[in-house]
This record gives structure tokens, sequence and C-alpha cells, in this order.
């Protein structure tokens, strides 16, 4: 497969993420608890010394069947490995989602690891959440906290591509029900060039944590630019 071919099986994945029929409201309720929804993103990544990496990263999203705009992403990075199988993380978002502001810190770790071909990872992150919205010109708001754990797992397909799926409950804490909702994702990653790739994914999450189930299909793409920063060499001692 060419990068032409590529670039062009992605522009009729994008096309079609955002032609969808619109059937159905932006919002889910309770007699259409179902939507289809479209994530565009970038990130930027760099490889620091000393097992460093930070990144920074921009989503937005589209709901309504992929005809309304929901809000803007940002999320900031840093990641530390200990070791080849064992790395620590820590992020902040801000989302800015109709009239409400997000805020929120999460930190874990992750340890991966090959079984032939297969590589695979387990991560789990702390993730505590504040919401806070303008009502008559007052600020209130509500916050949350979730144990998220994710399985994934990956394999090179050739030298540029490569396929991923992954599963990632949510946990509350103090909640009737301990599971607030449930990610499930597949995706191929492309190589278009050296520290440039495109990732086209595809999630359902079934969420739990209304009065009702819901469910939600997403269709994503996000390009990925990533990039090394060299450590300054010793000097020689003479």
């Amino acid at each position: 497969m060419t990068i032409r071919e590529m670039l062009r099986n992605s522009g009729i994945a994008v096309a079609v993420s955002v032609t969808l029929p619109c059937t159905g409201d932006a919002q889910t309720s309770r007699q259409d608890p179902t939507d289809t929804q479209a994530w565009y993103g970038a990130q930027v990544s760099a490889n620091l010394p000393n097992g460093w990496e930070s990144s920074l990263q921009y989503r937005a999203r589209y709901i309504g069947d992929a005809s309304q705009f929901r809000g803007s992403y940002f999320t900031a990075g840093l990641e530390k490995k200990l070791s080849k199988h064992l790395a620590l993380s820590g992020s902040y978002r801000l989302a800015s989602v109709e009239a409400a502001t997000f805020h929120r810190i999460a930190a874990g770790s992750a340890v991966s690891g090959n079984v032939r071909e297969l590589n695979w990872s387990l991560r789990a992150l702390v993730q505590h959440q504040r919401k806070t919205f303008e009502d008559n010109d007052e600020t209130s708001g509500e916050s949350t906290t979730f144990l998220r754990t994710r399985l994934q797992l990956k394999r090179d397909i050739t030298t540029r591509v490569s396929v991923y799926a992954s599963t990632e409950p949510y946990f509350t804490f103090g909640a009737d029900y301990p599971v607030d909702n449930w990610r499930n994702t597949i995706g191929t990653k492309f190589t278009l060039a050296s520290g440039q790739k495109l990732d086209l994914f595809y999630i359902y999450r079934p969420d739990y944590a209304k009065a009702y189930n819901r469910a939600f299909h997403v269709i994503g793409t996000e390009l990925d630019l990533s990039f090394k920063i060299r450590g300054q060499k010793k000097a020689k001692v003479k």
C-alpha cells in the first residue's frame, strides 16, 4: 500500500464519518439512547532524555450523529519510563464543552511486553474530573473520580501499518453500579513518514451512568507527530 493510497483511504473514512445520516437529536434520551460521534485530533510528542516523554493533544468532538460540534479538548501529558516494561504517567486536560468547562487530572502506571509478534500493555489510571458551568451568572460545579484499567494488544502488519485493540472499563467510587462506562477500541495506524503517523479508530462505548443505559459509536482520526530531543553530550575528561 502506497502513501497516496493510505491518504486516499483515510480521506474516505473521514468523509464517511462526517456525512453520516443525521437521525435523532444531539443528546441521547431514554427513547433514543444511542448516538454516533466523530472525533478529530492531532498530537505532538517529544522523546526527552533519561526516559521522559511529553505530549500535547487537541481533539474536536461531534455528537448527534456527528452533526453537532460538542467541544474542544486540550491534553498535556508526561511519561517516565522506569524500565523497558514499566512506565509512570500523568496528564491534565481542559475541555470546553457547550456551557461547561471540565478540568481533569490523571496519574497512573503501565506495564508492557511482547508475546512473539504481539505487543501487549496493561494500564491503570486514577482520574479526577471537575465540571464547572455558568447558570444565571453563578458558577457551580461537580466532581467525579474514576479508576480506568486498559488492556491493549498491538501488532505490526507491515513496517508502515499496525493494528490494535483495547478494552477499558471506567470504575466509579461510591456509585450504586461500579462501572460507569466501558470503552472498547479497534484501530489502525499508518506511518506516513519518519515521526508522522495517522491513526484511524472506532470506539464502542456503553454508558451506565444514567438512569437508563446508553451506547456511543465513535469514528475518529488523529495525526500523531513525534520527535526526539537529544541530551547534552558529556564533556570528555582529558
